[in-house]
């Protein structure tokens, strides 16, 4: 039996954050666009609509963006056709919510990903592709990640020109929502270089699957990843599994076992009751019926465990268990 000698759990999330204290927020639309025609000289339209869906600004900060672009006079008269969001409406844009509730979230930044040695258990949730995941939303005023990236400018990965670089800008956009969001990309160089001294590692992320050897290659005594691009609803509840069987075994109803499980025995139970790989067969709304196929992005994502061929395959979670002892009479 292999039990994990640190319990700390590291837990990544990507969130944004709040700088100033009950902003008033603003945001230029369509609809800002056509309220002001005619009412602002065509030219200074034609300078606000490259803004339209970028961002969401701050009073300060909007009215310092158009002044920078020349509009001083029509500050006010911009801001009065601007869309401000209702920012405890929970159906508000993706965006607001990061921006807004940033603070009071668990943000994950680059510094999170420098220290992984310190953590027995380590939990990503995230984007991924083939290059890597998304460590951290890039956002204003993060000086951290600025001066990190000014530090490794020479580490940006690309594909042709520096293959071995270690971190990329990624951008990615959300069903029903029109603006692409920033992130840094940490490459599987970038965890090449860490170590993560006997720990647990699972990647919730995107093709993560590509990223085990960079883990299992530098301490980690197991690693969990997917293989293809799973639907996140599938990934989030198959995590939120593992760790549960690690911990109590099955709750309701126990089909194989109640008691804490090791890695082995929770990867074979989510097998045997039909939850990995992915059971569920997805139509994509964005295709026509005759291009459904069994072979869509999200179809029969698995989630797989690399333990050192087979060596740590009885590790255990850190968790509460019963131990009874016989004398031998």
């Amino acid at each position: 039996m292999n039990l994990l000698d640190r319990h700390e759990i590291f837990y990544a999330k990507e969130y944004s954050k709040i700088v100033e204290e009950n902003p008033v927020w603003f945001e230029i639309t369509d609809d800002t666009i056509n309220d002001l025609k005619g009412k602002i000289p065509d030219d200074k339209v034609e300078i606000l609509k490259p803004l339209r869906y970028t961002r969401f600004y701050s009073r300060k900060e909007f009215t310092d963006t158009l002044i920078e672009a020349n509009l001083n006079e029509y500050c006010d008269l911009v801001a009065s056709y601007a869309v401000q969001p209702n920012v405890e409406d929970p159906n508000a844009p993706l965006a607001l919510n990061w921006i807004y509730k940033g603070q009071e979230s668990n943000v994950a930044t680059i510094e999170n990903y420098l220290h992984m040695n310190d953590y027995g258990i380590i939990y990503i949730a995230s984007h991924g592709s083939d290059i890597g995941i998304a460590g951290t939303l890039v956002y204003r005023n993060d000086t951290v990640t600025d001066e990190w990236i000014e530090r490794h400018k020479s580490e940006e990965y690309d594909k042709f020109h520096n293959p071995g670089g270690t971190w990329c800008f990624i951008y990615f956009k959300y069903i029903g929502d029109f603006r692409s969001y920033k992130f840094l990309a940490l490459t599987k160089n970038f965890f090449n270089q860490q170590h993560y001294n006997n720990s647990i590692v699972y990647i919730d992320a995107c093709k993560s699957w590509g990223l085990h050897d960079a883990f299992t290659n530098n301490g980690a005594k197991v690693y969990l990843g997917y293989d293809k691009y799973p639907n996140m609803i599938w990934s989030r509840d198959i995590a939120y599994k593992f760790f549960l069987y690690m911990m109590y075994g099955e709750l309701e109803p126990s089909v194989i076992s109640s008691e804490p499980m090791s890695v082995l025995q929770t990867d074979n139970t989510l097998r045997l009751t039909g939850q990995n790989p992915d059971p569920t067969t997805y139509v994509d709304p964005f295709s026509p019926p005759e291009d459904q196929n069994a072979e869509s992005m999200m179809q029969d994502a698995e989630l797989k465990r690399d333990t050192h061929n087979g060596l740590y395959d009885e590790t255990y979670f850190p968790a509460p268990v019963t131990v009874i002892v016989s004398k031998k009479k």
